[in-house]
């Protein structure tokens, strides 16, 4: 159906219809509390933009021909402060904890989604939506690191000295 223009008011919603609420698994809940806790942006907490890539990239938005690119968008954004500045940018006990390989895992996922913002946003979904669930492993393996290194200290720190 063609929307019919009168007095250049649409007569239809473009789409028709409004999309199910987005309703995150487990682990995508738990990547957005690690964004939120251990990544300082300046204007949008960073699990709004993960969302934001989650919801673009529905089945339902297929006939968006910039959702890719939308997405990757979000994605590189949250990936930023681990390229410019990171230990600033990062909460500290997360910097402390992030290994060499983290940073490269880090680095190449953050390079995919930076072309696909910019370029190659052709490329097959299924793709994209294999890198993003790539980025949340990666995300969810560097961010919750700190948990267990700073949990045993906290345990090594409670016995106190052992007297011998």
């Amino acid at each position: 159906m063609s929307a019919e223009y009168n007095d250049n008011k649409i007569q239809e919603h473009i789409g028709g219809n409004i999309l199910e609420p987005l309703i995150l698994s487990e682990s995508e809940q738990k990547l957005c509390d690690l964004l939120d806790e251990k990544i300082f942006v300046s204007q949008f907490p960073p699990s709004d933009m993960l969302k934001g890539a989650i919801w673009a990239t529905r089945p339902e938005n297929i006939h968006n021909p910039d959702r890719i690119a939308q997405a990757a968008n979000s994605i590189r954004e949250i990936l930023y402060p681990f390229k410019r500045n990171w230990k600033k940018n990062l909460n500290s006990k997360v910097a402390g904890t992030l290994s060499k390989n983290d940073i490269k895992e880090i680095d190449k996922i953050y390079l995919y989604f930076q072309n696909m913002t910019h370029h190659n946003n052709n490329e097959i979904s299924n793709d994209f939506k294999k890198r993003l669930e790539e980025f949340k492993e990666i995300m969810i393996n560097a961010l919750d690191k700190y948990e267990i290194v700073y949990k045993k200290m906290d345990v090594i720190l409670a016995k106190g000295p052992e007297d011998d």
